[in-house]
């Protein structure tokens, strides 16, 4: 693994100055009072049986959460001293005794604050306990006798006791010396369990655009442990911190919606005073009374929510206005009664709504069922949307590379789909693309014959591609760059190019994003078909012209794809690329705009 000196590109903000520290002390430093201690109220009841197939969060106190998911035991943070060097004494006692802990499984760092990362807590712990850290924070480990050590970098995972461990970034920083500034590296987890229930411990991290990320990243986040609160010393606890950030963007970021979860907040306090910090209040936590060591968070089957859904979640105003965008004025009264809806199809599959995923053509819901086992609730408007998706995963039934229908209500326009685990969209992944994975999914759709009269044409599903692009181009920052001409030329020559060739069963908007990671031995499946019949050269366009971003050629694309699918027709590839590259760099400058990647796009129309 690359080892790295300094982590200070990775910062999001500027490091507090020594001038601002001594402005910090000058203003009253970091000295607490605990003369009101006595009058916070304390009650420990122990550690609270666990039913099998649920899963619990218990705040300890600060950031430290012990988690039991999956059927392990993961603790955060770790911190039981009742004082540590910098800040004020504890003020009450840790949530959980720490003889009532269970056997640990696994203990993950956020990063190497003394408020995080407490040397005489960790001393404590069994030497065969896995650890799990950022880059840079193994060393700290092993000199203290930890064997079982992983170090990770931002978006990298292991696999410990049955878990998948994350780590992702965070708005932070790193020191516990005068000369060890950013030397190792900060971040938060994303934890998914075997059924893919998923939770997320963000450690310490300012408000920025990575939360965005993660939420794409790391869709169904069930229970996020995020710390709230803090905001004096200001020089301290700024964006680069977990203040709120002054003029920051909205939730969410670049216009997208920010995932809903649970949200368990670690209450800090402020370093002068004392007293709790103002701050947000999620699911009503402050209002439990006495700290008792319970679990503030548990999950069982549909138990969280006899209603079947999550307030808020069945429809938003930005999934309302996607809605709008696509279907018109009509889409209104749908969205009205959506909800409606929701209640009625979650009671007869017996599922809760935990979150929702973005889409065009309906909504996508993220929902368990009784079992605890990831299922996706689809629903659109249009009901012949829904059949035709419905009779393609029929069509594919078998092929490990598509998503597993479960169940239909075709009069509702809504499917029942096999969750996919972690489920993370390839267009959001770093490093190299599975092209392996990808070119079997591409020979195992074309291998399979439609059924006669079931499917629109390729041609059809051209035309329609094309009016949608002509009517969204009006008035969008593509209009300038895109002429209107250059768009009807590449209509035609697809029109012309799809009335030729072999015929298939096409997926119809085969894109990175529709292709999610199903974990070890399967990384790549397909999901939300547009299926039509026709050329399978059409699939692997988008696949085909990844190349040109990094600023290469069309051809070493092609190149890439047959090293994988020897069958793949390299010339009718490259004339359905010159064909739908308008489309390709459309999508893309309404989204971020022009750049050198739109620009060969266009280079490539007719």
């Amino acid at each position: 693994m690359n080892r790295r000196v300094s982590y200070r590109d990775r910062l999001t903000a500027p490091l507090p100055q020594p001038r601002d520290l001594l402005r910090i002390l000058r203003e009253g430093g970091f000295r607490g009072s605990a003369a009101n201690a006595d009058r916070i109220p304390v009650l420990r009841t122990g550690l609270p049986e666990l039913l099998p197939g649920a899963a619990s969060w218990t705040w300890v106190g600060h950031s430290t959460y012990l988690v039991r998911i999956g059927g392990a035991t993961v603790l955060t943070d770790p911190v039981w001293s009742a004082r540590i060097t910098g800040v004020p004494p504890r003020l009450t006692p840790p949530g959980l005794a720490w003889a009532e802990l269970p056997k640990i499984d696994a203990v993950v760092i956020s990063h190497d604050h003394y408020d995080h990362l407490d040397a005489p807590t960790i001393r404590r712990l069994p030497k065969d306990t896995p650890i799990l850290a950022g880059l840079g924070l193994g060393r700290w480990f092993r000199r203290r006798g930890f064997a079982a050590v992983t170090e990770l970098d931002w978006w990298e995972s292991a696999e410990v006791a049955g878990l998948r461990f994350d780590f992702v970034p965070a708005h932070h920083w790193s020191r516990r010396g005068v000369r060890d500034t950013c030397a190792s590296l900060w971040g938060g987890w994303v934890i998914t369990a075997p059924d893919g229930m998923r939770t997320y411990h963000a450690g310490d991290s300012g408000y920025g655009h990575r939360f965005a990320e993660i939420g794409e990243r790391y869709p169904g986040i069930e229970v996020a442990m995020l710390p709230i609160g803090a905001y004096e010393p200001p020089l301290v606890h700024a964006p680069g911190a977990h203040g709120p950030g002054r003029g920051g963007p909205r939730p969410g970021g670049r216009g997208r919606p920010a995932a809903r979860v649970d949200a368990l907040g670690h209450v800090r306090a402020d370093p002068r005073t004392g007293r709790r910090a103002a701050g947000p209040d999620p699911q009503g936590l402050g209002r439990r009374g006495p700290r008792t060591g319970r679990p503030v968070g548990a999950r069982r089957g549909a138990e969280q929510n006899p209603a079947g859904h999550m307030t808020g979640v069945v429809l938003d105003e930005d999934a309302r206005t996607r809605l709008f965008d696509r279907f018109g004025p009509s889409v209104t009264s749908w969205c009205d009664e959506l909800p409606a809806l929701v209640d009625r199809l979650t009671g007869r599959w017996g599922i809760r709504v935990v979150g929702a995923m973005p889409g065009n053509t309906g909504r996508t819901l993220l929902c368990r069922d009784a079992a605890g086992r990831s299922v996706v609730l689809k629903l659109t408007p249009e009901r012949d949307i829904a059949a035709t998706e419905a009779a393609a995963l029929r069509a594919w039934a078998g092929c490990s590379r598509v998503v597993d229908l479960i169940d239909t209500d075709l009069d509702a326009g809504a499917l029942l789909l096999r969750g996919i685990v972690p489920g993370t969209p390839l267009d959001t992944i770093d490093g190299p693309l599975p092209l392996a994975a990808v070119g079997a999914m591409l020979g195992e759709l074309a291998s399979v014959t439609p059924p006669p009269d079931t499917f629109p044409s390729l041609a059809r599903r051209v035309e329609f591609m094309f009016a949608l692009a002509e009517r969204r181009r009006r008035g969008s920052p593509g209009e300038s760059r895109l002429p209107l001409p250059m768009l009807r030329r590449s209509r035609a020559a697809a029109l012309e190019l799809a009335h030729g060739g072999p015929v298939a069963l096409l997926h119809g908007d085969l894109h990175p994003g529709n292709v999610l990671d199903g974990g070890p031995g399967n990384p790549a499946v397909l999901i939300d078909p547009r299926p039509c019949v026709g050329d399978p050269a059409f699939d692997a366009v988008d696949w085909a012209v990844l190349p040109l971003a990094e600023g290469e050629e069309l051809t070493d694309g092609i190149d890439a794809l047959r090293e994988h699918l020897p069958t793949l027709d390299a010339d009718r590839v490259r004339r359905w690329c010159a064909c739908l590259a308008v489309l390709v760099a459309m999508g893309k400058l309404r989204r971020t705009g022009p750049d050198a990647h739109t620009d060969a796009l266009l280079r490539l129309a007719p």
